[in-house]
């Protein structure tokens, strides 16, 4: 009977973080096409290339490195807008969420577009429009561990087995965003937008049944101050609303240290607060165009004795074409 209610509680808790919720990262920054399409080439370079994974640890050893989220991301300013000082930003990614002993699995391959409106000539000022869309799939990794009370009560296969072998769902996906970018001085800049996925919320059909995945909401903010020439804060939070039942909220604050005045190289520290389910604290580092990030989630609930470690990096990438100069011949007065 233990053993019982032991595997209802690893299904339980496996259904509702794969189809419950959609993908989310404490280092969400660090993650920009899932959060926000229009970040897509947001950013001054050639390309940028980024990757995320996520490792949620069980309960009492129970789904033991069950939880994984990889992603990863490549994103580029393609080309000019209407205007000389606008552009247009591309991108693509990819992420693949597993979770429970049955390998509940939520994937996604997205392309994503944005049109950078710059509301200056220096671009100090940018108003963005984003737009995604792509291919999802949910599926489930581990076919042959599910088990049903009736298999276990008679010790005969169950029935049921022929419902999970057919839960694969293929859908098409899309999503919208809007953004906000500001450079007020070298000291302070800041950016917030507004995300919708999964916009006409799509339909997908597991174990026989058809359901429909929520619109996910996301508000988020961030802002880099530049307290004096060693030292910089980056306050950013960000707010989802998953459908109509489930909502986060997550704040961060990191402190970077500026490891030596002529040189680009910060080392970052702060802690993270995901409201009412986490605390956690992160470490990183700029060094020129790589940017690193560690993350370890501490549970601030009972039902969630064990915590998370995420690692994260990008890279922007900067080609630019050595300029060619005419020489000039001076001619001497005599």
């Amino acid at each position: 009977m233990l053993r019982f209610f032991t595997l209802i509680t690893v299904l339980c808790l496996s259904i509702g973080h794969s189809f419950g919720q959609d993908i989310h990262f404490s280092q969400f920054n660090m993650s920009p096409l899932t959060m926000n399409p229009a970040l897509s080439g947001a950013f001054s370079g050639t390309f940028r290339v980024g990757a995320i994974y996520r490792d949620q640890y069980g309960v009492s050893g129970l789904l033991s490195n069950q939880y994984t989220t990889p992603a990863i991301y490549v994103d580029a300013p393609v080309i000019k807008g209407f205007r000389a000082q606008d552009w247009v930003g591309a991108g693509v990614t990819m992420y693949q969420d597993q979770a429970g002993t049955l390998g509940l699995a939520n994937g996604a391959f997205l392309i994503s577009g944005a049109y950078h409106l710059a509301l200056d000539k220096k671009q100090k000022s940018v108003l963005t429009l984003g737009f995604q869309m792509g291919g999802g799939q949910r599926s489930i990794k581990n076919k042959d561990k599910a088990r049903f009370e009736d298999e276990i009560i008679d010790g005969m296969p169950s029935e049921d087995i022929e419902k999970v072998s057919d839960a694969d769902a293929q859908y098409t996906d899309y999503a919208a965003g809007l953004l906000f970018t500001r450079t007020v001085n070298a000291n302070l800049s800041f950016q917030a937008g507004f995300a919708v996925g999964h916009m006409f919320k799509p339909k997908v059909t597991v174990f026989n049944s058809s359901d429909r995945i929520g619109r996910r909401i996301t508000l988020h903010g961030s802002s880099v101050i530049g307290l004096n020439e060693r030292f910089r804060l980056t306050p950013a939070f960000q707010f989802q609303a998953f459908g109509k039942k489930s909502m986060e909220l997550s704040l961060q604050s990191l402190v970077g240290y500026k490891i030596d005045p002529t040189k680009d190289i910060f080392v970052n520290a702060g802690l993270g607060y995901r409201v009412g389910e986490s605390i956690q604290a992160h470490v990183g580092a700029d060094i020129k165009s790589l940017r690193v990030g560690i993350c370890y989630d501490f549970p601030t609930v009972a039902i969630k004795p064990t915590g998370s470690f995420e690692l994260a990096l990008s890279y922007i990438f900067k080609i630019y074409k050595k300029p060619k100069v005419k020489p000039v011949i001076f001619c001497p007065r005599f």
